[in-house]
């Protein structure tokens, strides 16, 4: 099965069920030697599946909100709330130079930087003690 249509049928699945409580935390992991800020919406209790959401282009943090628009609509954060009631564990992170990640200097971020957090981001999700492994989903 694709991914998009694994995960599709992952979500729907999940819609169908009554909304859960949620907890939110913020977190920190190491990518190529460098803490990355983050936060885990979970639901407050069972294991089940993860997402881990990136952020777009630009310095667009892990609400996906972005000094270059005006407003904040926070749509990622909105995003992983509605999954985390459905008993999906979302973890989305400040991706280098944007938000309160500012470990690296912009002269030297290249894409290998955002491989790495982004690598790094989905084996702390995939360790997390309520996540199953197996069922975990990049966004």
């Amino acid at each position: 099965m694709p991914p998009f249509t694994l995960l599709t049928t992952l979500l729907a699945s999940h819609l169908m069920a009554a909304p859960q409580s949620i907890v939110s935390e913020e977190i920190t992991f190491v990518a190529a030697g460098r803490t990355v800020p983050g936060t885990i919406v979970r639901p407050a209790s069972g294991p089940g599946p993860g997402v881990l959401l990136l952020a777009g282009s630009g310095p667009t943090d892990r609400d996906w909100n972005s000094p270059l628009l005006p407003g904040k609509n926070g749509s990622a954060r909105l995003l992983a709330e509605a999954l985390a009631t459905q008993g999906i564990t979302v973890l989305r992170f400040d991706k280098a130079y944007s938000g309160q990640n500012r470990g690296v200097p912009i002269a030297d971020l290249t894409l290998d930087t955002y491989r790495d957090e982004a690598v790094a981001a989905l084996d702390f999700l995939r360790g997390r003690p309520r996540v199953d492994p197996a069922r975990v989903f990049v966004a």
